[in-house]
């Protein structure tokens, strides 16, 4: 009865998580890769405002006028 039971409830349940964690790995790697884009993405922007800030000053200080 409970070879039985395992191969007809347990074994089967067992699949079907396995490929829910499959599919949840799949899909947290996409939005690690996402999120890394966007980062990147909007790091450039304030990267190419700043580094511009820094070759006008290379003494390293921003001037900020008021």
């Amino acid at each position: 009865m409970f070879f039985h039971e395992f191969e007809t409830v347990v074994k089967p349940a067992i699949g079907r998580c396995h490929e829910v964690f499959l599919v949840a790995e799949h899909v947290t790697l996409q939005i690690r890769t996402l999120m890394r884009t966007a980062e990147e993405e909007a790091a450039a922007l304030f990267n190419d405002s700043f580094g511009n800030l820094q070759a006008q000053n290379p003494a390293g200080s921003v001037t900020v006028a008021v």
